[in-house]
């Protein structure tokens, strides 16, 4: 649970040597003793829901972006081999989401790469995403590197101010991964639209609310919410979806938000009523009706 206030963090962390601590924000100098050594980091500006703090005898490999933003990946025993080709191409998708959602917000970068159990999430801590199964290579994949970095302007640096608002991070890093496919693989989407719906008309629960005052969205955000943010593209046009999802996370910076600021945010950057729209996909519990389930290129 968030707590809706935001302050500096600062961590010390002495360990025994052969072992390391890695945190969010920036890396200081480690300072060895004897037989230790003590890992610091700093982060302005963060809500404790977004620190994380991993212990293990990893690996760990330091660069640079372009810009000069420091880069901290690290790997825990036995998953450098598996895991290091994802995290090479972090300055790359790290551009294309820039490109998509404006200005990285934060001054470090990385991931964190650990193996709780084959079936363990992976979570976006401010600045470092953490995978918790990385050995696990069903899920430990390019989609998922690309889902947990788009938390960094979709649910950390915006935040979702409740539960019942997390679709202002999930349904966004689910689509940024059909986004990623669509500029990297030449995917049609239109064509992933129509099959997904077509195959779920029949789920009442794949179907249910997005967003319901006072309750968490469920799992079908993750699937859902990605067909809802394709057809509000086709719904205001590719121009206007662009704007939209770039502004947002710029406009609201280190901010806590919540849905329907974004229903009011969409309709003055887009120009349009969306009120039928926003009911029939995010706040409604069945398959939408036609005009908004098939608008423009997607009716069939």
């Amino acid at each position: 649970m968030r707590t809706l206030t935001k302050a500096a963090f600062h961590l010390a962390a002495t360990v025994p040597d052969g072992w390391s601590v890695v945190s969010i924000g920036r890396e200081r100098p480690v300072r060895r003793g004897s037989t230790t050594a003590t890992f610091r980091w700093t982060e302005p500006d963060v809500d404790p829901a977004d620190i994380a703090v991993s212990i293990d005898r990893f690996t760990i490999e330091r660069s640079a972006l372009a810009d000069g933003t420091p880069v901290v990946n690290a790997y825990a025993p036995g998953l450098q081999e598996s895991t290091k080709p994802l995290a090479d191409r972090l300055p790359e998708i790290l551009d294309f989401l820039s490109d998509k959602f404006g200005r990285y917000p934060f001054r470090a970068a990385g991931n964190v790469f650990v193996q709780v159990d084959d079936d363990a999430p992976a979570t976006a801590p401010q600045t470092r995403p953490v995978y918790l199964g990385a050995g696990n290579k069903q899920f430990m994949t390019l989609d998922a590197v690309v889902h947990e970095q788009t938390h960094q302007w979709y649910g950390v640096s915006a935040a979702a101010r409740r539960p019942e608002d997390d679709c202002l991070a999930e349904c966004f890093a689910a689509y940024a991964t059909w986004l990623w496919d669509e500029a990297k693989d030449g995917a049609d989407l239109d064509a992933r639209y129509r099959e997904q719906v077509n195959a779920k008309k029949g789920d009442a629960d794949f179907w249910k609310e997005l967003y319901r005052p006072g309750e968490a969205p469920g799992i079908n955000e993750y699937d859902k919410g990605p067909l809802a943010l394709h057809a509000l593209r086709r719904q205001v046009g590719d121009k206007a979806f662009s704007r939209l999802i770039e502004q947002w996370p710029q406009e609201h910076r280190d901010d806590y938000v919540d849905w329907p600021q974004f229903e009011a945010f969409a309709e003055k950057i887009t120009g349009q009523d969306l009120t039928g729209f926003f009911q029939a996909w995010f706040r409604g519990a069945t398959v939408p009706a036609d005009q908004y389930l098939w608008p423009s290129t997607l009716k069939p």
